[in-house]
């Protein structure tokens, strides 16, 4: 009996680690930096599903996760709330944070009291200069924030980069 139990006990140890092995490869595969890493709520996943598949619809690659880039898209959302106002000033602090990942250029998207992901989307996308952000082939990385100030306002910020 004990035989039996140690054996299923190893079939079962072998198709968890193979399914691990499998899920990893699946990872490593999408070449995303992180998403768990920086604990992404769902309405951000939902962004970052909404851009993608318009980028998809325009035969361009998908952008990819990046914690560093979801850090840099919360900084960038938490001063938008803070001074009340929507405003690229000091949008270069964002790349000088990136340079030493080896990016290059960045870019963002901002707006204020959106209530649905997609919705959000879609003021971007009719939005020209969001728009061009948005279907930018040179863009490979993303982060994407939504917070809250003091009113229960929210803001939000998609930060790009390659």
């Amino acid at each position: 009996m004990s035989t039996l139990i140690s054996g299923l006990i190893f079939i079962a140890v072998v198709v968890i680690c193979s399914n691990r092995k499998y899920l990893m490869k699946l990872f490593k595969k999408k070449k995303y930096q992180s998403i768990d890493g920086m604990k992404w709520s769902n309405f951000e996943r939902a962004v970052l599903l909404h851009v993608n598949r318009y980028r998809e619809s325009r035969d361009l690659d998908d952008l990819k996760p990046d914690d560093k880039f979801y850090v840099e898209a919360h900084k960038r959302a938490e001063i938008q709330a803070e001074h009340g106002k929507l405003s690229h000033d000091r949008m270069d602090i964002t790349t000088e944070n990136l340079i030493p990942f080896g990016i290059k250029f960045t870019g963002e998207n901002l707006a204020k009291g959106w209530v649905t992901s997609e919705r959000l989307v879609q003021e971007w996308i009719a939005s020209l200069k969001h728009h061009k952000n948005i279907v930018n082939p040179r863009w490979k990385y993303t982060g994407i924030a939504k917070v809250l100030d003091e009113n229960g306002k929210t803001w939000y910020c998609q930060t790009f980069g390659y």
